[in-house]
């Protein structure tokens, strides 16, 4: 068998085998964390200072979206860092921007908000 030359049907069947395996390892393999994790919801309907780019894990649009005008309605009018049960962060990002992370437990799920706010 050391001289063995295979012959072009072999060889189109090792190539075959080992296509057909390399498909069944990538489809096999998970996708990557940030796949389908955040759900884009939009922006105020209105110009201005405001609440922009809302993004929701585990939650509904809407919901999102309310958390991130309570919040943001919050810091002017009643403070106050927990809009519908989230507890949220802000950061500043730049010259009257910040970003804001809201979390909440819902049962065994962790529920997720970020958007930007500001001028």
């Amino acid at each position: 068998m050391l001289g063995h030359i295979p012959t072009r049907l072999e060889a189109m069947k090792r190539l075959i085998v080992l296509f057909v395996f390399l498909v069944a390892v990538i489809a096999w393999a998970p996708a990557p964390a940030s796949a389908h994790y955040w759900r884009k919801c939009g922006s105020q309907n209105h110009p201005g200072a405001g609440w922009y780019h809302v993004k929701a894990h585990n939650l509904h649009c809407r919901k999102a979206r309310a958390v991130a005008r309570r919040y943001t309605h919050g810091l002017v009018y009643n403070p106050s860092p927990h809009p519908l049960g989230f507890s949220c962060q802000d950061r500043p990002t730049g010259y009257e921007v910040s970003h804001a992370a809201c979390r909440r437990e819902a049962g065994n799920r962790i529920q997720k908000v970020r958007f930007i706010f500001g001028a």
